[in-house]
């Protein structure tokens, strides 16, 4: 009889070994999938402040456009600019201009893109002047 208790203590003594190791196992599982999805989330996030970035950089070169269209400071139909890290390419078509009617004169297509890095946004705006 005192044989069966000490096997019986022994046993437990091991099957806590193995609950304590699958334990570990499972909280750091739950560890490395957490610092996963940060990791994600923290470069989608990036990636969302440069797209918005890029986005009022081709807004802002709508701007520009109209701007120097509307002063007759219009120097050509394809502009760069580099604004800090980013860059706004413009292309200005003159597309109204039709003979006899009012509607479309002066009608005008301006495509701004900003970018930044590799992240682009492009924006197309008509406008009469």
């Amino acid at each position: 009889m005192i044989l069966k208790i000490y096997n019986s203590s022994k046993n437990k003594k091991g099957m806590s070994l193995i609950v304590a190791v699958f334990m570990i196992v499972v909280f750091s599982f739950i560890g490395i999938t957490l610092v996963s999805i940060l990791s994600t989330q923290s470069t989608s996030s990036s990636q969302e402040l440069l797209s918005t970035q890029a986005l009022f950089l081709a807004e802002s070169g709508v701007e520009i456009a109209i701007a120097d269209n509307l002063s007759d400071n219009l120097s050509a139909d394809n502009d760069t600019y580099i604004l800090g890290n980013g860059k706004i390419e413009l292309q200005i078509d003159n597309i109204g201009n039709i003979p006899g009617d009012p509607a479309y004169s002066d009608l005008y297509k301006v495509e701004s893109t900003g970018s930044i890095g590799d992240i682009k946004r492009k924006i197309a705006v008509k406008y009469k002047r």
